[in-house]
Order: C-alpha cells, then structure tokens, then sequence
C-alpha cells in the first residue's frame, strides 16, 4: 500500500497519541499528588525575577528548536481533543519531573558527594536519556538526536536550579510553558515517526 495516510489511519494515530498523554498523566499523576501538598508555599511564594526571565527564556529556546522539525511545527496549531490531555500533561509533568530530575536527583547527588559541576551533567544526561524513548520510535539515530536536545534542556534546567538557590518553582514554571506549547506536537511526531519506519503508506504530509 502506497500513498499518503487515510483519514482513519490519521485518527489511528491521534488515538495512539491519546493514549499515550493520558498513560502519561496517570502515571506520574500520583506522585503529583502526593507532591503538591509540600510544594504549595514554594509554589505560591514570590520568585527570584532573574531566575523567571531565565526560565522564560529557556523555554522560548527551546520551544524555538523544537519548531523547526517539520513534524512538530505542523501540528502546533492543531485544536483537537488532544488538547485536553496534553494541558494534563503539561501541569503534572512539569511539576513532577523537574521535582524528580532537579530537586531529588540533584540533592541526592550532592548528599553522596558529586559537585556541582557533576550534578548538572547528570542530571542532564539523566534527564534526555529517559526522553530518548519518544525517538526509537523512529530509529536509533532520532533517538540520539532527541536525547541530546533534551538533555540539552535538562542541563539549562539543572543549572538554573543551582544558580537560584535549589529553588525548582522556575524550572516547573519552563517545563509547564513548553509542554503547554508543545503538546501534543511532539507526541504526535513520534507517534508519526513509528508509524512512518513501520509502514509503507506513510508519506510525510507537505
């Protein structure tokens, strides 16, 4: 079968997507609500206005190189169901994840020894390889590609909570601004991306 993708294998698609955003909510859900309790008064307290312009500008960076894959920049415009989902996403995975990845890795690390300097790249480097699976959908060298954008941001994030104080309020508040631009974008390029090394009819739309 040849030829670009049907209707019904287009909702296919944005079912498989669907599913992927809710898996995603319900899975670090739990932990958001757990975690929202303790984070309230650091959510609610006035911030460092330097470190919200940089996480301002951390996400306009990188929301600006994510754009320019064809795949994501054409369904940025996109107003469908997915929206619901995704803004779901964007406030539980942005909360969770830089808690996750910057508060309790990094502090960890700093508890066992490692340096500054050695936290941010791993955290970093831990950061990207976990968000690398949304690549092998579409061979190996995606994958190394997304890992390294990621992890790129991870890094930007990771620095920004060391230079404010360990304060992780400005990095949830960039992570929430580029899930919310985003999404579902990335999501459904990945999900493009398998579909398009897995079956012949896939023709990248113009």
């Amino acid at each position: 079968m040849s030829g670009a993708a049907t209707p019904a294998q287009h909702r296919k698609i944005a079912r498989v997507a669907g599913a992927i955003l809710f898996g995603i909510a319900a899975a670090e859900g739990i932990p958001f609500v757990l975690l929202l309790p303790s984070l309230w008064r650091a959510l609610v307290k006035p911030q460092s206005l330097g470190a919200m312009i940089a996480a301002g500008a951390i996400a306009v960076a990188y929301i600006v190189v994510s754009a320019r894959n064809p795949g994501v920049r054409r369904h940025l415009a996109d107003r469908s169901w997915l929206r619901v989902p995704a803004v779901l996403v964007a406030v539980i995975a942005g909360v969770f994840e830089e808690v996750f990845f910057r508060r309790w890795f990094m502090d960890t690390l700093q508890a066992h020894g490692v340096g500054i300097v050695g936290q941010v790249l791993l955290s970093g480097a831990f950061f990207g390889a976990v968000h690398a699976v949304w690549g092998f959908r579409a061979g190996w060298g995606v994958a190394g590609s997304v890992a390294g954008v990621t992890g790129a941001l991870g890094t930007a994030l990771a620095i920004l909570y060391a230079a404010d104080g360990r304060v992780v309020v400005p990095c949830i508040v960039a992570h929430v601004i580029i899930d919310l631009v985003l999404e579902p974008a990335l999501i459904l390029n990945a999900v493009e991306a398998g579909f398009a090394r897995r079956n012949s009819w896939w023709v990248e739309p113009g």
